[in-house]
Parts: structure tokens; C-alpha cells; sequence
């Protein structure tokens, strides 16, 4: 009886807390304001340290023209490539340098079947802790770039409880020695490319940094090739994820 009501003691201090809020944790798409703007993806990182030049153009500009959103094909931007865009849009949207904001989760994602380098698309979501009223609670701003549908987004506004229970954890991205395209290729010689020649590159790869694994980036050949694997960003050393254990045993059975 004193289990049961700890319990559910718990649960309603939990949804107490998760009272007046968007929803517990953030998710990609989710934000109270956003925006989207054009990019000339074939000269955008040489335009970005050019000064008065306008590399983020409205919607309804008739100065970047394709016929198919979302045109089948690759763009082999890096880690570096990305964060640098990103960078640039946080700087044109909200005019600062995210220098006290933390990383909640970063995507790079691509297709198995043009290329094995670089990513095509990008997202990000920031956060950072704010005390209003005396309640500490979490703000999160989001980036979404991707290149072959010449676009970039932005999002703000929501608001997320703070979490004695789950916490948000700060990724020590500053720190990394491996970036997400070391990642992607440690992944390959460990899997991956198996994973995607039986699939006959009919597949995508993700790879991420998410808070189940703070500091390790995920690599996840998806969706028949069915493969995931984690990569220590300090040393490069590769594990397989636990809960890829259990299923992998559970199936064997």
C-alpha cells in the first residue's frame, strides 16, 4: 500500500510539473514560431563570410527556382559545413552566438545509394535553463537545414519543464575528437557497410547525438538495412547499443 502511494505520489508531482507546457520533451517540427527561408546551396558556404550579401532569401523569392522540392540526389556537406549554416541562420534569426545554449539533439542524415560521404540534411535542437517566477524550466530553439530542398527552418517558443526525475543532459560536444563524419566511416568498417551491401544500398543512415546516449554518437543504417552502433566521440572505440542486445537476443531465441 505505501508502494502504491509513493507511486502515485510521483506521477502526479510529474504531470504537475508537466502542467502549462508544449509537452515533456521536445520534438523536431514542434515550436510555438518558426520560419523558413531559400538557400543557393551550391555557393552558400562561400557566401556566408562575404559581408552584405543576402544568403538567406524569403519564400517567395523568385531568385532560387527549382521544379522538384525535393530532388533526388546528394550533397556531401560535412559536420563542419552544417554548423557553419546553422551558425549563420542562429546569428541572422535571433542575432546572437549561441554561446550559452546546449545541445538537446543533432541529426546528419543521408541516402545509401549515391554516395557514402558527407550528409544531405541537418537538424538541431538547442536548449538552455531560465528562471522566471522562480520556476526553472527549459527553452529550446531548433535548425533544420536541407540543402537539396535549397531550405532552411528555424523554430523558438517552447517551453519544457525541468525534470528532477529525467534531466536534460549537457552533450560535451565542444570536446569531441571525432566528428559525425569519423562517425559515419568508424561505422562502416564496423558493419555498416555490410549492413548496407545486403540491402543493396536500398537504405539511409543517421547519425545522431540524442540524451539516451549524451556522449556518444549513434549510427543507425535504417530503414531494411538494420543496423545501429555507437561510436565514442573521444576515442572512436565502437559499442553496440544494449537495447540492440536484448532485441538481438530475444530474436535469436
Amino acid at each position: 500500500m505505501i508502494k502504491k502511494s509513493i507511486a502515485l505520489l510521483l506521477v502526479t508531482i510529474i504531470c504537475a510539473s508537466c502542467s502549462n507546457y508544449d509537452q515533456a520533451y521536445p520534438v523536431l517540427g514542434r515550436n510555438r514560431n518558426s520560419g523558413e527561408y531559400l538557400i543557393d546551396p551550391d555557393n552558400i558556404l562561400a557566401m556566408i563570410d562575404q559581408e552584405g550579401v543576402d544568403i538567406f532569401l524569403p519564400k517567395n523569392s523568385n531568385q532560387i527556382l527549382d521544379e522538384d522540392i525535393l530532388p533526388y540526389g546528394t550533397f556531401p556537406w560535412t559536420q563542419h559545413d552544417y554548423l557553419r549554416i546553422a551558425s549563420a541562420l542562429n546569428e541572422y534569426v535571433w542575432g546572437d552566438n549561441m554561446g550559452d545554449w546546449e545541445i538537446y539533439l543533432m541529426f546528419f542524415e543521408r541516402d545509401c545509394r549515391i554516395s557514402i560521404e558527407g550528409f544531405d540534411s541537418f537538424n538541431v535542437i538547442y536548449y538552455k535553463m531560465v528562471t522566471t517566477d522562480s520556476k526553472t524550466k527549459y527553452v529550446t530553439r531548433q535548425i533544420d537545414v536541407n540543402p537539396l530542398a535549397k531550405q532552411v527552418t528555424w523554430g523558438d517558443g517552447s517551453e519544457y519543464p525541468r525534470s528532477f526525475i529525467r534531466p536534460w543532459h549537457d552533450i560535451d560536444f565542444e570536446n569531441f575528437k571525432v566528428t559525425a563524419d569519423e562517425a559515419f566511416q568508424i561505422a562502416e568498417v564496423n558493419g555498416g557497410n555490410d549492413a548496407r551491401a545486403k540491402r543493396k544500398n536500398d537504405c539511409g543512415v543517421l547519425v545522431s547525438l540524442l540524451q539516451d546516449h549524451p556522449n556518444k554518437w549513434g549510427v543507425d543504417y535504417y530503414v531494411l538495412a538494420d543496423f545501429h552502433v555507437l561510436v565514442d566521440p573521444y576515442s572512436g572505440k565502437t559499442q553496440i547499443p544494449l537495447e540492440e542486445i536484448f532485441k538481438s537476443f530475444f530474436l535469436d531465441e
